[in-house]
């Protein structure tokens, strides 16, 4: 199938523009971006070509426009003979889910329905990569893979409900040794609050199997 990207400027009117521009001004947004660009310097030193879809200039993410339904694009478009979606999710620790007895990353609901929907639409397969910079590790994972175990939250401690994925499902790379990778590293943003379940205590769950 041929890949369908933004032919046009798609805002969501004065309100949403201004909530892009604040977003942007953000130390979360400015390492989130960083640890993309370090991402896309580690696919493109394996001999990927690499197309940023998140620098299409649109006053907010990327979209897939469908008819009068506009879905949000990964970051990147890479591939070698075939091309695949990857988006970057930049953490700055592991947080540690007791309920379950597990680690987990986890994004919001709206962004990963929609990245299942752009890997759907386009037949291209999908990956989640995620840069963790305390310990500093990097995973990956197929949208496909990811998604079993996947845990929904949603409460009212939280911004917006979040997906949940067990970091067992991922594949991760060690690039501390990497200095070219090191060197363009984020400074990691503390979290302002840290829930009592994700404290590292001892568990009377036992741990949730991988199925």
């Amino acid at each position: 199938r041929s890949i369908c990207l933004p032919v046009r400027l798609v805002r969501d009117g004065q309100p949403g523009v201004r909530r892009s521009m604040q977003l942007r001004a953000s130390d979360e947004y400015k390492m989130g971006r960083q640890g993309e660009l370090v991402i896309r310097k580690w696919l493109t030193n394996l001999g990927y070509w690499v197309v940023p879809t998140g620098d299409i200039e649109n006053g907010g993410a990327p979209v897939l426009i469908k008819k009068i339904r506009s879905t949000i694009l990964p970051d990147i478009l890479a591939g070698r003979r075939k091309p695949f979606w990857v988006e970057v999710k930049t953490k700055t620790r592991l947080p540690h889910y007791q309920k379950y007895n597990r680690d987990q990353h986890g994004i919001g609901r709206r962004l990963w329905d929609a990245y299942l929907e752009v890997q759907k639409e386009t037949g291209l397969k999908g990956f989640l990569a995620i840069l963790q910079l305390q310990p500093l590790k990097f995973y990956l994972g197929s949208f496909d893979e990811i998604s079993v175990g996947l845990q929904t939250y949603e409460g009212p401690n939280m911004d917006e409900p979040m997906v949940y994925f067990d970091v067992r499902r991922f594949v991760w790379y060690n690039i501390s040794d990497q200095w070219e990778l090191t060197e363009m590293l984020p400074k990691a943003i503390q979290p302002k609050i840290v829930r009592a379940w994700e404290q590292r205590k001892p568990s009377t769950h036992r741990q949730l199997p991988l199925i």
